[in-house]
């Protein structure tokens, strides 16, 4: 009975997938850097990016489509004939033929169709058409094919099969084993809604969690499988996705650091310190210095203990050569001075929560213990960073590592020094901005350095 507000629902969200490039940069860049280094996790990828989810939304548009018994033989050799006349052709004439007229000039069974088989098949047209932009030309017809015939196929799926296996999805979600939950009140309050949380509780499916399955360590991804089935590089250190209709650069780089439990490594801890050196807002750092040279909006060094990555981000770039070179000169030529060890020991307690509200607070300590972050491991870290502060040499020791640590998250930093096995190096922006990063890697790393490009098409599931 609820189907016609469903697929509603479905239509708006693909709407919005479609359009989250449209809107502020700060908003969804970092989403395909994180699904490039996330890409092992089909399940993460299904939840998280966009455009993942929009080719997901897209599918399920279509498996909700209900072709009426006399309309299945016709549009199933509407859409057969699409992908093959289309499996050969350009981008201007796939797009010329993705309209009722350039469907009506094939010979076959555009004329045959009824008025209500056109209305379906002019949606088809439109949806394809909308797609194209994710597809890179050097497989662009057999993209085209593939996903007409998986649009024919969903069609041609009665929508109980698609809403049984929607029904499937949301009892996995009601599994308490794999639920969250916390409680931000007064312990008066507190104790009179514990019962009711708990009957709630109840409620749910005490079925064992198991957490989808990654592929192995070392195994290609599910991005770099489609990499290799285009002829492209999987193994890419440095990757760029095309973002036609932007006119900077986006660049984000992550690596591993530091964490909370690394309280025994010095090394670590003053590795991590020495790229907090030119992070922050201070009138020294990147961000400040890059900003007031007009080469970058948000931008600078960040790094999170809790996650154990440090990287630099930098958006809106004019050029992405230029601000890149402009950074690391800016590192390179810093003085050391002793007041940044001060300065480096406030940035390693940045992720402080003392200035957030009571509940953001009580969620994030909640999600600390569920993710193995107790206060006595976080304190036992930060007690041994306060010990390196009482080292009168620690500003000589930070700038004896600092071109190594920058090396090692800097692009053109140095020729060597990038983590090739467990770091990413990401870059978004139109192709003049792709080619030129490109030219700038071979300049700086040597000739063998290569951009590898991305499209979205790169993201859908298999």
């Amino acid at each position: 009975q609820n189907l016609p507000r469903i697929r509603d629902v479905v239509d708006q969200e693909l709407a919005a997938l479609r359009n989250t490039v449209q809107r502020a940069e700060e908003s969804w860049v970092n989403d395909p850097a994180e699904a490039w280094r996330m890409q092992r996790n089909a399940a993460w990828l299904a939840s998280a990016s966009f455009l993942t989810r929009s080719y997901n939304a897209l599918r399920l548009r279509w498996l909700l489509k209900d072709a009426a018994p006399g309309d299945a033989h016709a549009l199933s050799a509407f859409f057969t004939q699409l992908a093959q006349a289309g499996r050969a052709l350009d981008r201007p004439r796939l797009k010329q033929l993705l309209t009722p007229e350039g469907a009506a000039s094939q010979p076959g069974n555009w004329q045959s169709l009824s008025a209500s088989q056109k209305a379906q098949a002019a949606e088809a047209l439109r949806d394809l058409d909308l797609s194209l932009a994710d597809m890179p030309d050097s497989s662009l017809g057999t993209d085209f094919a593939q996903l007409t015939l998986a649009l024919r196929d969903d069609l041609l799926t009665p929508p109980r099969e698609a809403l049984a296996k929607l029904d499937a999805l949301r009892q996995r979600l009601l599994r308490a084993a794999g639920g969250r939950l916390f409680l931000a009140a007064s312990q008066e309050l507190g104790s009179a809604l514990m019962p009711r949380l708990e009957a709630f509780a109840a409620r749910l499916d005490a079925t064992p969690f198991v957490a989808a399955p990654a592929l192995p360590e070392g195994a290609p991804g599910l991005i770099a499988q489609r990499l290799l089935g285009r002829g492209a590089d999987a193994l890419a250190t440095h990757v760029g996705l095309l973002a036609p209709n932007k006119q900077g650069g986006v660049v984000i780089t992550s690596v591993p650091s530091v964490s909370f439990a690394d309280a025994d490594d010095k090394d670590k801890q003053l590795d991590y310190l020495a790229t907090r050196l030119y992070g922050g807002g201070g009138s020294h750092a990147l961000f400040s210095k890059t900003v007031g040279a007009g080469l970058a909006y948000s931008n600078g060094v960040r790094g999170s203990i809790s996650s154990g990555r440090v990287g630099y981000y930098a958006e809106r770039t004019p050029e992405l050569p230029q601000t890149l070179r402009f950074v690391v000169d800016s590192v390179k030529s810093g003085q050391s001075d002793a007041t940044l060890g001060e300065y480096v020991m406030a940035a390693a307690f940045g992720e402080s929560r003392a200035a957030q509200t009571y509940e953001a607070r009580a969620e994030g300590i909640a999600a600390d213990l569920a993710d193995g972050q107790p206060p006595e491991l976080v304190r036992r870290f930060r007690q041994s960073i306060l010990e390196l502060r009482r080292d009168p040499r620690l500003v000589d020791e930070l700038f004896a590592r600092k071109d190594s640590q920058h090396a090692r998250i800097l692009p053109g930093y140095a020729a060597t020094g990038l983590d090739t096995r467990a770091g990413t190096y990401f870059v978004i922006g139109p192709d003049k901005q792709l080619d030129a990063w490109a030219r700038y890697l071979k300049e700086t790393t040597g000739p063998a350095a290569r951009l590898q490009w991305l499209y979205g098409r790169d993201f859908w599931m298999p």
